[in-house]
């Protein structure tokens, strides 16, 4: 991940099936910040904030 890069939300299987964790609630994200080793900060284009995220729970748009 660098900064600028579009991403989208990882959902992991037992997220599924919570309420909250629906992938078209997420939308297209920028990433805007970088802590320099795993925690980035994303805003996000449908939420209209930017939240924090693990690495891991970030993946390339361009790869969905």
């Amino acid at each position: 991940m660098v900064l600028g890069a579009l991403v989208d939300y990882k959902i992991e299987p037992w997220e599924q099936l919570s309420s909250h964790c629906i992938t078209n609630e997420w939308g297209v994200g920028l990433v805007t910040w970088w802590d320099g080793h795993g925690k980035y900060k994303v805003l996000w284009s449908k939420k209209g904030c930017t939240t924090s995220h693990d690495d891991w729970e970030l993946v390339p748009h361009e790869s969905r």
